[in-house]
Parts: structure tokens; sequence; C-alpha cells
């Protein structure tokens, strides 16, 4: 499994125009005084073949060089470990000196990986690989997925690692979103997530992002507010969507369109996207009564619209409905200290 970031960065002025769906121009506001400036986005998760995925980080005219070269030459169905390992080998190590990189290659006997950096264990992880200028900090926070079980029981061994790596880059999506976290440090702007489902790569897809602030009350009772921004994320030929929905005339809706590296050239299709998302990740800010404040999130794979329903009102803006049992069960997961809610409210309505 390979998890990304898509945040592009120069360490010089940049467009303070700049958008990016966790943080709307981020260069006025959370890195305006930081040497680090946002740039754009990319996907950095790069699925070059059925068998066969790649993670990169570092110089983008040298990813989008290397991934051009990969998708030509390692596509073939019937490649072989031996193969891609005399293609690797042959391409200039000056010209992937300024970016890291991980493959990840499926074989009829098992998953071979190829890299230029070190890996490593931790906490229940095993092979784990992190690269970038946000490593050390990224660090900090991995250990949850191999720890918390972020998942319901019963659940496959599949579902199980899938949703560990929804609920660690759901929280990180949230404390971008929250409080801006992260961004300093060279990473966010959107998360994406690329496994193998026993016959091709394929990237998890149709995520919907709800933002959640739960404020205690009185000691261990706390009220959950669904706030009205809603993120849709999912794919269109290769190409990531992010759709940011203001759910009011006060902020216009956003598009964010995010380009593999090597199809950057590639036409801009405008769609009218609907939402139908198969994956629900509640992103939630906890204020506690001593001032305490915490993000996560609780993931819901292959929701229906028993849970969530997505609906267009007379007026064509896209509205949310969340059944109260599905909203209480899902952030009651995000309490502890048998903690639980009082009220649920939507837009500052009550719904339970």
């Amino acid at each position: 499994m390979l998890l990304g970031d898509m945040l592009i960065t120069v360490g010089r002025d940049a467009n303070d125009q700049i958008s990016i769906p966790t943080v709307h121009q981020p260069n006025t506001s959370v890195l305006k005084d930081h040497p680090q400036k946002a740039a754009g986005l990319c996907q950095k998760v790069v699925i070059i073949s059925d068998r066969s995925s790649m993670v990169w980080s570092g110089m983008l005219i040298q990813a989008i060089t290397y991934t051009k070269f990969l998708r030509q030459h390692c596509s073939s169905p019937g490649l072989s470990v031996d193969t891609l390992r005399q293609i690797l080998n042959g391409y200039p190590a000056a010209d992937v000196s300024e970016i890291q990189f991980r493959i990840l290659f499926a074989a009829e006997n098992g998953f071979f990986t190829f890299h230029n950096s070190v890996l490593f264990d931790l906490s229940g992880l095993m092979s784990i690989f992190v690269a970038g200028t946000g490593t050390e900090h990224f660090i900090q926070n991995l250990e949850q997925l191999g720890t918390k079980p972020l998942f319901e029981s019963g659940a496959t061994s599949l579902t199980t690692a899938l949703t560990r790596a929804v609920a660690f880059t759901g929280g990180a999506f949230a404390s971008q979103i929250f409080a801006g976290y992260g961004l300093r440090n060279a990473w966010g702007g959107g998360f994406e997530i690329a496994y193998y489902d026993g016959t091709r790569f394929t990237k998890v897809d149709r995520l919907l992002y709800l933002a959640w602030v739960l404020v205690e009350r009185t000691p261990k009772l706390y009220d959950a507010f669904l706030q009205k921004p809603f993120f849709y994320q999912y794919y269109l030929s290769g190409q990531a969507r992010i759709v940011f929905y203001s759910e009011g005339p006060e902020t216009p809706n956003r598009e964010y369109l995010v380009d593999a590296p090597f199809d950057r050239d590639s036409p801009v299709n405008l769609v009218d996207s609907s939402v139908e998302a198969t994956t629900v990740v509640n992103c939630i800010r906890r204020v506690d009564l001593d001032g305490l404040i915490e993000h996560g999130a609780f993931v819901s794979f292959n929701s229906n619209e028993q849970l969530v329903r997505v609906e267009k009102t007379p007026s064509n803006q896209i509205q949310i409905a969340v059944k109260n049992d599905y909203a209480l069960s899902a952030l009651a997961a995000m309490l502890s200290n048998g903690a639980g809610l009082g009220h649920v409210h939507v837009w500052g309505r009550r719904v339970a």
C-alpha cells in the first residue's frame, strides 16, 4: 500500500492566489512568513501499470521524466521482475538524484520493491518508506496506523488496512483544514492511497470528507456540529479531482484537478461532478472544556445512502443529509473515557 500527499512547494516567492483543498490561498495565511511556499498540486502516488505503482517526493521535473520513462518501458503485462530490475538499473542515477521513490511490483510469487531510500519498521508496521521535506514531522504521526483500532470488527484484512490508512490520511486532512497543521512542514494539500486489489493496482476513490466540531459542554458531554464545507474526492481518467462544496453563497465552490507527473500536459476536462461517495471520512476537531484541542478521523467504507445522502436543492446547490444513528456512532468513536454526545447539529440546526 502506498500513501502520499499532493503538495508541491518552492523555496521562493510564489503566487499568492495559489489555492489548495485544505487551505485556500495558504501563501497569504499559514505560509505568509515561511520560506517555503505552496506552488500547486501533483499526484505523488503514481500507478505505472496494473502490476506496479510508485510513490515519490522531491524535484518535480525529475519525477515527470522518470514516471514517463516507467510508463513507456514498464507497462507490459508480461514484465518479469528481472526485466524490471534491468530497466531500472539502466536509468541514469543522476536523473533521479533529486527525488526519492519506492516502486511496488506485484509478481506471481509476491511483491517486490525497488527504492533509493532506507526502509524501516515502526510500531507494528513493516518496511516503511517515508521521504520528502516533511519526513520527520510525518513519522511523528505515523504510528497510529499500526496501533489504533480505527475500524469495525469483522472487517477483512484488506478493508482493515485500507480503513487504517484512510483514517490516518483523514486525520492529517482534518488537522490541516482546521488548523493548517503540516503545511509549514511542506506536506498536505490532499492525500491519496494506492493498493493492490488482487488483480491490479488502484486508488481509493469516491471519498466524501465531512468536517465536524465536537465541543465539550459539560464534563464528558459533547455537542457535535457538522460544518458547512465538505469535500468530495474522485478520479476521472486518472486525474484526481477534489471538489470543495461551501454550502453557502458567501463562499464559492472550488474544484481542484490534480494530474499525475507523467500527464501534466493533459487537457482539462471540466464536468458537472455528481457526488457518489462509497467512503465517508469524518474529519473531527474536538474541543475540551480545559481548552485541549485534538484532531482525528473516523472512516466508513462502502457507505450507502442509508448513512449519508447527497442531493441537489431546487437552486442547484448540493447538500448532504446524515442519518442520526450514523452520526452518533461515528462521532462517539472519536470520544474516550466514557464521554458521550449530547446533541448533533447540522449547520446550527439540531437533528438528533
